[in-house]
C-alpha cells in the first residue's frame, strides 16, 4: 500500500480583526518541510463580516444567485475579507497612536522629573540650585502680589512679606526701604531676594557642612517624590473626563495636553516652595544637641533622686550585723525582723538592705 503523506490541517472558525493572527494560525501547519495545510470557514453573522462587509458581500451572493449554506470560495469574496480586516486594523491603529499621544505627555513630564532627580543626586554641593529656587518662589510671590498689569497702589506687599517670612523664617519688612523701591517691581524683587539668601546663609550657619548636603539632597528629594505622585493621580483624573470636551466640538487631545502642561507647571511652583519651606522648617538632631544634653542631665538627677529612694546607703558588714540582731552585744540577739520596702521588690532582685544578696537569700526568707 502506497504511504500518502499527511501533517497538520488547520481549521478556522472564523477570521480574526488582525491578519498576522491568521498568518500565524496557517504557520502552525507545514513546518521544517512537513506537509500540512489549512483552511478558514466564515460566516456573514461574525463580528468581522458583520461590522465590515457583510452587505457588500451578501449583494454579491444575490447576484451570482448562491443559495444559503454553499461554499463560497470566490476570489473576489477572500478579497473582501482583507480589506474588511485591513479597515479593522486601520481603526486599531488610530486608537493605539491615539493611546500613545496621550501617554507622551506624561513621559515627557516624567523626563524632566528624573532629570532633575538625577541632578539632584549627582550633586555635591546644592547651593546654586538651593538659591536659584529662592530666585524662583520669591519671584513668584512678587508676581501674584505685585503684578504689572495693575498700579502699584493696588499691591499687596504686605501680605507678600508675610508669605516669605512663613517660608524663610525670617522679617521682610520693607519699612526701610525707599517709597522708589516699594513702588518698582524689580526693587522689591531683589529686597526680598536679597533677604531670602540672607536667611539661607544663617540656616547653613546652624548645621555643619557634611551634613548640609545629605539634608539638602533629603528635603528636594521627598518633596518631588510627593509632588509627582500626586501629580500622577491628578493627570489620571484628567485623562478620565477629559473626553467630555469634544461634546464642546473641542479635540480632547489638545485640550489634554493644555491642561496637563498647566498642571505640570503648578507642580513645579509647589515642589519649589515645599523644598524651601522643609529646608528652613525642618530640624535635625545635631540642633537639638544642647536640649538633649540637658535632658539627659536632668535624667540623671531623677533617676538619682529614686535610687537613693529605693535602695538604701550600704553599711558596714559590723552595723548590718548588728542591725539585724537589734543591739550590740550576743546577750541581745533576738529574731530578725523582715525589711519592709514602700515598693515591690522581685525575689532575685538586690535586697534592699544592701546586703549583696537577692531578695529571696536574705530579707526574702523571713516573709515566707
Amino acid at each position: 500500500m502506497e504511504d500518502v503523506p499527511c501533517g497538520l490541517h488547520i481549521i478556522g472558525t472564523e477570521r480574526h480583526e488582525s491578519r498576522r493572527i491568521d498568518r500565524q494560525l496557517r504557520g502552525r501547519a507545514g513546518r521544517q518541510g512537513d506537509p500540512g495545510a489549512s483552511r478558514f470557514f466564515i460566516s456573514l453573522e461574525d463580528n468581522l463580516m458583520r461590522l465590515f462587509g457583510s452587505e457588500r458581500i451578501s449583494g454579491v451572493m444575490d447576484r451570482l444567485g448562491i443559495e444559503e449554506g454553499e461554499v463560497i470560495t470566490h476570489p473576489f469574496i477572500t478579497k473582501a475579507i482583507s480589506k474588511a480586516q485591513k479597515r479593522v486594523e486601520m481603526y486599531n491603529f488610530g486608537i493605539r497612536k491615539r493611546l500613545l499621544e496621550y501617554d507622551d505627555v506624561m513621559n515627557k513630564q516624567r523626563e524632566v522629573i528624573y532629570g532633575r532627580r538625577n541632578e539632584i543626586m549627582r550633586s555635591e554641593n546644592l547651593d546654586e540650585q538651593i538659591k536659584r529656587l529662592a530666585e524662583d518662589v520669591t519671584g513668584n510671590i512678587v508676581g501674584r502680589f505685585a503684578p504689572d498689569d495693575i498700579p502699584w497702589e493696588e499691591w499687596d506687599v504686605t501680605a507678600a512679606s508675610n508669605d516669605l517670612e512663613s517660608i524663610f523664617l525670617i522679617s521682610f519688612d520693607t519699612s526701610a526701604l525707599p517709597d522708589v523701591s516699594v513702588k518698582d517691581a524689580d526693587k522689591l524683587g531683589d529686597f526680598f531676594l536679597s533677604r531670602a539668601l540672607e536667611a539661607f546663609e544663617i540656616r547653613k550657619s546652624t548645621i555643619p557642612p557634611d551634613i548640609m548636603v545629605q539634608f539638602e539632597k533629603m528635603i528636594m528629594l521627598q518633596s518631588i517624590d510627593e509632588k509627582w505622585m500626586d501629580h500622577l493621580y491628578e493627570l489620571d483624573y484628567l485623562r478620565e473626563g477629559i473626553f467630555l470636551r469634544s461634546y464642546a466640538q473641542k479635540d480632547p487631545l489638545i485640550e489634554y495636553k493644555q491642561e496637563a502642561f498647566q498642571i505640570f507647571s503648578d507642580m513645579l511652583d509647589d515642589i519649589d516652595r515645599s523644598i524651601l519651606w522643609g529646608l528652613f522648617h525642618a530640624r535635625l538632631d545635631i540642633e537639638r544637641g544642647e536640649e538633649k544634653g540637658k535632658q539627659r542631665k536632668q535624667n540623671v538627677a531623677v533617676h538619682q533622686v529614686l535610687n537613693a529612694y529605693s535602695t538604701p546607703t550600704p553599711k558596714s558588714p559590723e552595723a548590718r550585723v548588728a542591725e539585724a540582731r537589734g543591739g550590740t552585744g550576743p546577750e541581745d540577739a533576738r529574731k530578725r525582723l523582715p525589711f519592709k520596702s514602700e515598693r515591690k521588690v522581685g525575689r532575685n532582685d538586690p535586697c534592699p538592705c544592701g546586703s549583696g544578696k537577692k531578695y529571696k537569700k536574705c530579707c526574702g526568707k523571713a516573709s515566707v
